[in-house]
């Protein structure tokens, strides 16, 4: 198989892809509204009500299992290179069985389980800094 197909298909987005920056920044982004808020009008109940939005960020991440989209995703390169290859008129069976296709099937598998081990990491981060900022936001504004 040529590698231009190869690098044809490694060009097209996985998806999820920017989910941890986009979901970090939309959780700070959070926490900063219910910081200011609470330093502005001396009511704490804003930093304990932007802890409890990023639960329901974290819980949103987990409700759509975001790990099932992920093994879905790993179906899709064999998609698109069966796809390729009756463009090209190659026997299926040929194009993956080509020591390219190969590596580049190993290594979308391998960036797959990275990113679910991330996603699941990410999850874990939000709940429970979430959670402690819903639980303790009062007693945070009494220190400060």
């Amino acid at each position: 198989m040529r590698q231009e197909a190869l690098t044809q298909i490694a060009s097209k987005p996985y998806p999820l892809k920017g989910i941890e920056r986009n979901t970090c920044v939309l959780a700070l982004l959070v926490f900063m509204v219910g910081l200011v808020l609470s330093l502005q009008l001396n009511s704490w109940q804003y930093l304990e009500k932007s802890g409890c939005i990023i639960v329901m960020i974290g819980i949103y991440i987990a409700w759509r299992d975001m790990t099932g989209t992920l093994d879905w995703a790993k179906q899709l390169p064999l998609k698109v290179l069966d796809e390729l290859a009756s463009k090209q008129n190659l026997n299926p069976s040929e194009v993956l069985s080509s020591p390219e296709v190969t590596e580049f099937l190993n290594d979308t598998e391998n960036s797959i389980k990275i990113l679910k081990k991330r996603v699941r990491n990410l999850e874990a981060i939000l709940l429970t800094s979430g959670t402690f900022f819903w639980g303790f936001g009062s007693a945070i504004g009494k220190i400060i």
